[in-house]
C-alpha cells in the first residue's frame, strides 16, 4: 500500500489515498456531510471506529468518492442532491430531534462564522460577490470577511456544536461597525440605500429588502406589518435601513433551515 517511495510524506500520501483504506475515504465523506448539514452524521465526525457499524449511505458514498477518483466535487454534488439535503427545517408537524436524526426534515444549525461573514456582506449588495466581480469588491469581501470572523469569534474545534449564539456575538450583530457600514446609507455599493431610492412603493421596497437578505419573498402577514411600519415612519431611507438591520438580525438569517 505504501509503495517503493522513500519519502515518507508520499508515503503516508499513498496510503490515505489508497483504493483499499476505506477508513479514509469514510473520514472525508463524514467531514463533507458535517460542513453542508452543519452537524455530523454520527456523535462525531471524526470518531470512525472500525468495529462499529455506520449509516449505511456513510459507505456507499464512501465507496463512490474511492471509485471515482476521490473526485471532491462529485462527493459534494452526491450529497446535494440528495433527499436529505433538500428537505427544509419547517414542517407541517411537531419536528422532533427522531425526525433530524431519520432526516425527515433538515436540521437547524447555526452557521460558521465564515458563512455569516459571507451571507452578511452578499446581503448587503446589489450584484452576487464572485471572481467576476470587480478586485475592489473581492478584495472588501476577503478584508471584512476576516474582520468580521475574528470579532465574531472562531469555534474551532467546536464548530459543529449546537450551542446557542452568545451575547458577544449579538451584540456585534446588533450593534458592530461592519453591519452598520453595510446597511447604512451609501448609494454606490448598499443595497439597502439603492432600494430606498429606486423602489417604487412601500410594497416593493420591502419585497427587495428580504430578496436581498433572506432570498426569498415576505409573507402576508410580514408584508401587511412592515409596510404599515414604513408608511408610519416620515424618514423612509431610514425606515428601509431598519428593516435590513431587523432580517440581519433575526434566527431566520444566521441559521442554515
Amino acid at each position: 500500500m505504501l509503495g517503493n517511495e522513500n519519502n515518507a510524506r508520499r508515503q503516508l500520501a499513498n496510503w490515505i489515498t489508497h483504493p483499499e483504506n476505506h477508513q479514509a475515504a469514510m473520514a472525508a465523506v463524514s467531514h463533507v456531510w458535517a460542513l453542508m448539514f452543519g452537524k455530523p452524521i454520527g456523535d462525531s465526525v471524526d470518531d470512525l471506529p472500525m468495529d462499529q457499524t455506520h449509516p449505511k449511505f456513510l459507505d456507499v458514498l464512501a465507496e463512490d468518492f474511492v471509485h471515482h477518483g476521490f473526485d471532491l466535487r462529485r462527493l459534494i454534488g452526491l450529497i446535494a442532491c440528495s433527499d436529505a439535503f433538500r428537505v427544509a427545517s419547517r414542517a407541517d408537524f411537531e419536528v422532533t430531534t427522531e425526525h433530524e436524526e431519520n432526516f425527515a426534515v433538515f436540521p437547524l444549525v447555526r452557521l460558521r462564522p465564515e458563512q455569516v461573514a459571507g451571507v452578511l456582506i452578499q446581503s448587503a449588495r446589489i450584484k452576487r460577490i464572485d471572481r467576476q466581480s470587480s478586485l475592489f469588491l473581492q478584495l472588501q469581501a476577503i478584508f471584512d470577511g476576516d474582520k468580521f470572523v475574528q470579532r465574531y469569534g472562531d469555534v474551532g474545534e467546536d464548530e459543529f456544536t449546537a450551542d446557542a449564539i452568545t451575547i458577544t456575538q449579538r451584540l456585534l450583530m446588533m450593534n458592530g461597525g461592519m453591519v452598520a457600514d453595510l446597511i447604512g446609507d451609501n448609494p454606490v455599493l448598499n443595497a439597502s440605500s439603492h432600494v430606498a431610492m429606486f423602489a417604487t412603493d412601500e410594497t416593493q421596497a420591502i419585497d427587495s429588502i428580504y430578496l436581498s437578505v433572506l432570498n426569498r419573498h415576505p409573507t402576508k402577514v410580514e408584508l401587511d406589518h412592515f409596510e404599515s411600519q414604513l408608511l408610519s415612519e416620515k424618514k423612509h431611507r431610514q425606515a428601509i435601513e431598519d428593516l435590513a438591520w431587523v432580517l440581519v438580525n433575526s434566527s431566520e438569517f444566521a441559521w442554515n433551515h
